[in-house]
């Protein structure tokens, strides 16, 4: 039984020291990361491809920092944080941003444009279809 107890105390004193939080420059990593976050958000938000949905975890694979994902590491970067609230897509604005693309793409290809075709491209379920039909007809006339 001794033997054991000693080896508790010994395994106990060779743990390493635990980090002190406070060591670490958060407000360089606002920065850096914030410069990251604004290029991606407008990656994203610029492609030509069928549109992305702007979420924290499209934006952390984006830049490559899954940790970001956490409220923890959010929460001490306050910059970040703001930027990525205010830059957040609701369901309703991605949709709006795919009905967009698909009358763009359509117009390319020289395809008359129609309220089903236009949701059929964007992949639009019927409930937000309906919703979204006046925004449809706003926006097919507004593309002319």
């Amino acid at each position: 039984m001794e033997v054991f107890t000693k080896l508790n105390l010994y395994s106990v004193l060779l743990l390493p020291a635990p980090r002190n939080a406070s060591h670490f420059d958060w407000e360089a990593r606002d920065s850096e990361i914030l410069e990251r976050v604004k290029e991606a958000v407008n990656v994203l938000r610029n492609t030509k491809e069928r549109p992305i949905w702007i979420t924290l975890h499209r934006i952390a694979v984006q830049i490559g920092f899954i940790q970001m994902k956490a409220k923890k590491s959010l929460f001490q970067m306050p910059k970040t944080a703001a930027f990525i609230s205010e830059n957040l897509e609701s369901p309703e604005d991605w949709q709006k941003r795919k009905i967009v693309w698909a009358i763009r793409v359509l117009r390319e290809l020289g395809l008359p444009l129609t309220v089903c075709r236009i949701m059929d491209m964007a992949v639009i379920k019927y409930p937000l279809a309906t919703a979204l039909h006046d925004f449809i007809l706003e926006s097919m006339k507004r593309e002319v």
